[in-house]
């Protein structure tokens, strides 16, 4: 079962709750080992994938997003790998924010409206470009790059919010 735990974390943002991301996540395998045999050559199955999973939790939900959590949600901060060629510069504010605790982080992502997190989810670890977080989402290219830039200004706002909080900068 290809990208188990990469699609369990993206029906954790979807959902908020690990027991309806383990259901989310059965209901996507069964589809997909239901449809697997009209996939065509040259079907990306990471996509595909991402795609049912998103279908499915339209159809449970009747709608894909909604804007309450309640649960933690696994995150990662991006690290050098996916971003050699760049290196901020280490200003005061991107000290601070690197010393901002984990949980803070979590509790930034938690806070967030889910087809924010899951945007942002997509984009930043599973790295899909917005192309392909439009089609697995079934949302326009322009809409995905406008709510994953949204995402990313209030996730970054949460954490200076809350770096300021704890004294790491400047009010």
């Amino acid at each position: 079962m290809p990208f188990l735990d990469r699609l369990y974390m993206a029906a954790t943002h979807m959902t908020h709750d690990g027991a309806h991301a383990e259901e989310l996540i059965q209901k996507t395998y069964l589809q997909a080992f239901r449809v697997f045999g009209a996939l065509t050559a040259g079907t990306d199955l990471k996509v595909w994938l991402f795609q049912l999973l998103a279908g499915s939790a339209f159809h449970t939900t009747g709608e894909w997003a909604r804007s309450s959590s309640s649960t933690a949600c696994p995150c990662r901060r991006p690290t050098e790998k996916h971003h050699p060629r760049f290196r901020e510069p280490e200003t005061p504010d991107a000290q601070a924010l690197e010393r901002l605790p984990d949980q803070e982080v979590k509790a930034a992502f938690r806070r967030l409206p889910q087809e924010l997190a899951i945007i942002v989810h997509l984009a930043d670890a599973e790295d899909f470009s917005p192309t392909e977080i439009a089609v697995v989402l079934g949302i326009s290219e322009n809409t995905a790059i406008s709510l994953l830039l949204h995402g990313r200004h209030c996730l970054l706002q949460a954490f200076i919010d809350a770096s300021r909080r704890q004294d790491l900068l400047d009010r």
